[in-house]
């Protein structure tokens, strides 16, 4: 959780709607930071945040 503006996430998620990928993602966004999301379903939460899909 040493997160900041130059701070680049991977997250792998079949659904993209787990609680605990919910709050990283969040708390990633919240510091700035990129996300990178790798989602099967595409009506997903990651898919809603606007990060790189």
């Amino acid at each position: 959780m040493l997160s900041n503006k130059d701070s680049v996430a991977i997250v792998i998620s079949y659904s993209g709607e787990e609680q605990e990928i919910k709050r990283i993602v969040n708390y990633i966004k919240q510091k700035e930071g990129t996300v990178i999301a790798v989602t099967s379903i595409n009506d997903s939460y990651l898919r809603k945040m606007k990060i790189i899909v």
